[in-house]
């Protein structure tokens, strides 16, 4: 079975921090690289990961790219 998986990138480990513990809050199962300082999510907590991205938007300035262009 073929699952797509989404990676976010961090400036740094504050706010993957706090991504990482919204996503553990909205009960998503995550995986964080703090080396890399990424967090990577299945496609289907995509609906709680725009929740997710929604909250911190004032905070932190959100861009989304795609990978494969």
């Amino acid at each position: 079975m073929r699952r797509t998986m989404i990676v976010l990138h961090f400036p740094e480990s504050t706010s993957l921090n706090k991504f990482y513990k919204a996503f553990l809050d909205a009960h998503c199962l995550v995986q964080a690289d703090t080396a890399n300082l990424t967090i990577t999510y299945d496609v289907q907590y995509e609906a709680q990961a725009g929740q997710i991205m929604k909250k911190f938007e004032k905070e932190y300035d959100i861009e989304i790219k795609d990978s494969a262009e």
